[in-house]
């Protein structure tokens, strides 16, 4: 059996003690184990390195005074590289994110397993990210590190930084048989049934701002559920119009499923709001693993959607550069 660090450690304090009992509790193990691996060493090196006495004590054989000077360099050697090994390694920093549900579902979550690998000293938290909250908010306040979001901008503000990530477009959408008449011209826009998450959402109350500045007056809301899937499924369904990204609605295009309708509204952002930890060399893997979880999905989904006509996401000369509040 070959001989080890740890054997040599044994040796060294059993030289050391001249005493097994002492040495196995200045070691935290027990007798036998040192009796066993000294003795595995002499097997080794073929010859014996103690002169055994009554009880436990023992002295250094003269085999045993000459390997001593050589065991101890090896000892020292060893301990000093693993204390550079650990002044080395990463120091574990723990960063809370906020992500918005439909980002976290489709972009975070599936490529989380990989991060986690690359990075295991980084404890990447998530805060729950209800519809109504105030994301910014929470980041200003020191509840969370990292806020990613799809929406408006928020308020300039000393204690954070803005980033948008990407820009993405997004149109109403509704089955064929419902949308082409307004297409046609024969029915008007807001005479369709719509479909909007719950007032309180603050993507619901963005929507409406958007409507507005394009002259959209849904004033016929035929259901408000409180879940995009569901959502897209009552459209699917023919039960009304409603919003969404173009880059998601690309497959049910491609099918013929759905039409887009309306007035082309202005490109919704991907934002990053950041805190002072954020903002810190630690937590630059898990910023640039964000952005990419995004960029990334949203450019090749984009691609396929391009082929419709209907480019998805949008080229922005300030795409990762915009920052406000610095």
């Amino acid at each position: 059996m070959a001989l080890t660090f740890r054997k040599l450690e044994v040796f060294v304090a059993v030289a050391e003690d001249g005493n097994f009992r002492k040495a196995a509790e200045r070691l935290g193990i027990s007798q036998p184990s040192v009796s066993s691996q000294i003795k595995s060493m002499e097997r080794y090196l073929g010859y014996q390195l103690f002169e055994r006495h009554r009880g436990a004590t023992c002295e250094l054989s003269a085999e045993g005074r000459e390997f001593l000077a050589r065991a101890r360099e090896l000892v020292v050697a060893q301990t000093a590289l693993t204390s550079e090994r650990r002044r080395a390694a990463p120091v574990p920093v723990t960063i809370r994110a906020m992500i918005g549900p439909l980002l976290m579902e489709r972009r975070i979550k599936p490529a989380l397993a990989r991060f986690q690998e690359m990075h295991p000293h980084i404890d990447l938290q998530f805060v729950p990210f209800a519809p109504s909250t105030d994301g910014a908010s929470t980041v200003r306040r020191g509840e969370a590190d990292v806020l990613l979001y799809t929406g408006a901008l928020p308020d300039a503000d000393d204690g954070v930084t803005t980033e948008v990530v990407s820009r993405i477009s997004w149109s109403l959408y509704g089955v064929p048989t419902l949308v082409r008449p307004v297409l046609q011209g024969l029915r008007a826009l807001n005479d369709l049934p719509f479909l909007l998450c719950p007032d309180h959402f603050r993507i619901t109350q963005w929507t409406l701002e958007q409507f507005h500045k394009k002259g959209v007056v849904p004033y016929n809301i035929a259901a408000r559920p409180p879940f995009m899937d569901t959502l897209l499924q009552m459209v699917l369904a023919g039960k009304g119009v409603g919003m969404f990204f173009d880059i998601e609605m690309a497959a049910h295009m491609r099918a013929g499923r759905v039409l887009p309708c309306g007035p082309v509204f202005d490109p919704v952002a991907r934002v990053m709001v950041l805190g002072p930890r954020a903002r810190s060399p630690e937590a630059a893997p898990v910023l640039a693993f964000l952005r990419n979880a995004v960029r990334r999905d949203d450019e090749i989904i984009a691609s396929q959607h391009a082929r419709l006509g209907r480019p998805g996401l949008l080229a922005n000369d300030d795409i990762g550069g915009r920052v406000a509040g610095m």
